[in-house]
């Protein structure tokens, strides 16, 4: 999938979330964000919260996404949520246990 792309729905588990926030200025607002880790147990991404998405997503709970963009930064594919992206508690998703596994940072 190119960048620039959305992704209409995807369901995954949270498997990491960046314990602090940054602020970036996005067309000469300030916006906060912060990462976290998913997987839906065919592939592992970051995602890039934003604004209101930040406070909903949780450690290790299951949620479906909708309306998120795709990235590419450093050669790697990133999700992104929107203003449009919706965000909803699913039922638990059973991802392989080296996806839940702890991660050194980087």
């Amino acid at each position: 999938m190119p960048a620039g792309k959305t992704v209409s729905l995807v369901e995954v588990k949270v498997l990491s979330v960046s314990p602090s926030t940054t602020v970036v200025k996005i067309r000469g607002t300030d916006r906060e964000g912060r990462s976290c880790r998913i997987s839906d147990d065919t592939a592992e991404l970051e995602l890039q919260l934003w604004e209101k998405h930040i406070e909903k997503v949780q450690n290790l709970k299951s949620y479906a996404f909708s309306h998120l963009s795709m990235r590419v930064f450093n050669g790697k594919v990133h999700l992104t949520t929107t203003l449009g992206t919706e965000c909803t508690v699913v039922a638990d998703l059973q991802v392989s246990e080296a996806s839940v596994a702890p991660r050194m940072p980087s």
